[in-house]
C-alpha cells in the first residue's frame, strides 16, 4: 500500500510503496514506487504481469514466467506540490526509462526473496548517487531528503491506481 509524503517546509512530494493496476494493457500489472533518499526524486519499477496458460480446456490456469522483465522509470527531478492535499501522482511529469546493468528482481528458489528488489547498484536519475533509492521509509527518519528539515509526514495512503491515468503519465500526456 503506497504512502504519499509531503514536506511542510519545501513542499516536496513523493510516494513510496507497491500497488497494482485494474488492467495490464502494456504488459505490466503492478508497480513499486521508490524515491531517492538523497534528493527526493521519484523512481518506479514496473512489474510484468504473469502469463496465464489455460489447462484442461480452460478449467484451470497455469502461471508461466512473463516475457518482460522489471522496468525502471524515473522522474527528471524532485516533484514539488502546492499543499499536502495535492496528490503528487497528478503532478508528475512524463516518466523516463532508466537503463540498468543488472536484473532488478534476481530469480531465487527461496520464498523470502519473492519481493526482493536489488536497488543497491541503481543510480539516482537526478542526483546520480548510488544506493540511495528506497522503497520505504523508516518511521524514525523524519528529515526531508530535499531540504533536510524535520517537517515531512505521510499525508495519504492508498491501495490501487487507475490504469488510464498512469498510462497517460507514462506517455507524457
Amino acid at each position: 500500500m503506497p504512502s504519499n509524503y509531503y514536506c511542510a517546509s519545501c513542499k516536496l512530494g513523493f510516494a513510496l510503496g507497491w500497488f497494482h493496476y485494474h488492467g495490464d494493457s502494456d504488459g505490466f500489472g503492478a508497480e513499486t514506487l521508490l524515491a531517492c533518499s538523497a534528493c527526493g526524486t521519484m523512481h518506479s519499477v514496473g512489474h510484468p504481469s504473469a502469463v496465464r496458460v489455460p489447462v484442461l480446456g480452460g478449467l484451470f490456469y497455469r502461471r508461466e514466467t512473463p516475457e518482460k522483465t522489471e522496468k525502471l522509470m524515473a522522474q527528471s527531478g524532485p516533484c514539488f506540490v502546492e499543499s499536502a492535499e495535492d496528490d503528487v501522482l497528478h503532478r508528475l511529469k512524463a516518466w523516463e526509462e532508466c537503463k540498468v546493468t543488472h536484473v532488478l528482481r534476481p530469480p531465487s528458489k527461496h520464498s523470502y526473496m519473492k519481493d526482493f528488489l536489488d536497488l543497491g547498484p541503481v543510480q539516482c536519475h537526478h542526483c546520480g548517487r548510488r544506493a540511495t533509492i528506497v522503497r520505504e521509509r523508516d518511521y524514525n527518519e523524519v528529515r526531508c531528503p530535499a531540504c533536510g528539515e524535520p517537517k515531512i509526514s505521510v499525508v495519504k495512503q492508498w491501495i490501487t491506481y487507475e490504469l488510464s491515468t498512469n498510462q497517460m503519465q507514462r506517455n507524457g500526456r
